[in-house]
């Protein structure tokens, strides 16, 4: 019986407690964007790539003391900055009509 109770509540609890205070890396932004006017995609992808790779240098500087959300938060505005200044845009989101 304790044994049940060790397997099946403790472990998972301790399991759970030990991860809470990971915070997760974003993996790629939340921002759709696209090229500019007449850029060739091949550059928009190289842009893009630069892009990331900034995004994460800067986020690192911080990453102890960001939770999940602040992470892609911050993530998301250097990318932003930075794909916009090669002249990229950012996409609207698209609303559906019932």
């Amino acid at each position: 019986m304790k044994m049940i109770i060790l397997k099946r509540i403790i472990l998972p609890i301790l399991a759970g407690m030990s991860l809470s205070g990971c915070v997760a890396l974003p993996t790629g932004p939340s921002v759709p964007m696209s090229p500019g006017d007449g850029k060739p995609f091949n550059i928009y992808l190289a842009e893009d790539g630069k892009c990331r790779q900034l995004s994460e240098r800067q986020l690192g500087k911080y990453y102890d003391y960001l939770s999940t959300q602040e992470a892609q938060y911050h993530y998301d505005n250097v990318f932003v900055q930075c794909m916009t200044s090669h002249g990229n845009r950012i996409l609207s989101p698209v609303r559906f009509m019932p």
